[in-house]
């Protein structure tokens, strides 16, 4: 009996130990490397090796994911259950699971791959907190926009940032136009640029490409309705002023439907290491939908896989054109010199 209650005390004692308090993953995460699970680096083409990718974790029980720097996509709920990291729906159903390796100075999270957390084809995540992944950015001349007497404004990115008080602003100016102009038969590309002052208002909006008259009157009105807010960014704890742009695009259901069917047998030949047909079928999706940033980028990485870096280099840089991410900038600065 006296063996049984050793053993029964030692049980009990490895299940707290295994359980991770919640209270330490709370705050807001930025991926800074990802490896295999066993600590092998990545290929260059794989999707999670230069991406930009964080998670906010609020109490109790919320967390939101992006791989956008200044936005976040609909929260999600986790649960943390004996060293085991859940995702689930808002009506409990299960997204994504992690195993926790470390919650401290660095976030370590294992993909669970189809024979768990040990499968050498999980993706090892290592995530440090938003301020220290800004403060490890350098500033360079290229980061500021325009100086005004003693202020400088900045060009919006991942070290300096202002933030709309909703989770998009992207997705507010897309809801206010549509609620009010239908954009059946439409199709186009609008790009415009604006400034959030230290005071976090929007202000000194550009149009520099539109839809029609129409469209940007009402992007207008819903940009302006907007203004206030904003909170503003900061560098070194001082609100600064940023420069930032928004780029949207729309296509009839004629582009549409075409662009995505060629780009499924694209994505299909692509994971077959078929590149010179993946680009057949790309090239065919870029026709309908010519400034679709994902298959931009697949088609640069088959003309990478295929010898042709110019080619690549050509297809990367349309996509800095239209609004880089982390991948693309991270592609460019290794290949494009």
């Amino acid at each position: 009996m006296r063996y049984f209650f050793v053993l029964l005390l030692l049980l009990i004692t490895c299940s707290i130990q295994a359980q991770v308090n919640p209270s330490k993953i709370y705050g807001t995460w930025v991926k800074c490397k990802a490896t295999y699970s066993d600590g092998v680096e990545l290929p260059d083409d794989h999707v999670m090796k230069y991406t930009y990718f964080k998670y906010k974790f609020e109490q109790p029980d919320k967390v939101q994911a992006t791989v956008s720097y200044f936005e976040f996509n609909a929260p999600m709920l986790f649960e943390i259950n004996y060293g085991m990291l859940e995702f689930k729906s808002p009506e409990g159903g299960m997204i994504n699971k992690f195993k926790i390796e470390a919650i401290k100075d660095t976030l370590i999270l294992v993909q669970y791959g189809r024979d768990g957390a040990d499968d050498p084809n999980s993706v090892k995540l290592y995530f440090i907190p938003e301020h220290v992944y800004q403060n490890s950015i350098v500033l360079k001349p290229e980061d500021v926009y325009a100086v005004k007497g003693a202020d400088t404004v900045f060009k919006q990115s991942a070290k300096i940032y202002a933030q709309f008080n909703e989770d998009s602003f992207q997705r507010y100016i897309y809801d206010g136009i549509r609620d009010k102009i239908s954009m059946d038969g439409r199709a186009g590309y609008f790009s415009a640029g604006f400034i959030v002052s230290k005071q976090g208002v929007a202000d000194s909006l550009k149009i520099y490409e539109g839809i029609d008259e129409s469209f940007k009157k009402q992007f207008v009105k819903v940009f302006n309705k907007a203004k206030g807010k904003w909170k503003p960014a900061t560098l070194n704890g001082k609100p600064v002023a940023v420069y930032t742009t928004i780029n949207l695009g729309y296509s009839t259901s004629e582009t549409m439907l075409p662009a995505y069917l060629s780009a499924q047998k694209g994505n299909e030949a692509y994971n077959n290491k078929d590149y010179d047909l993946a680009i057949y079928y790309y090239d065919k999706a870029l026709k309908n939908v010519p400034t679709d940033k994902t298959n931009l980028y697949k088609r640069a990485m088959c003309k990478w896989h295929m010898g042709n870096t110019a080619g690549a280099c050509e297809d990367w840089n349309k996509i800095k054109a239209l609004g880089a991410d982390d991948a693309t900038n991270a592609m460019i600065a290794k290949y494009c010199k």
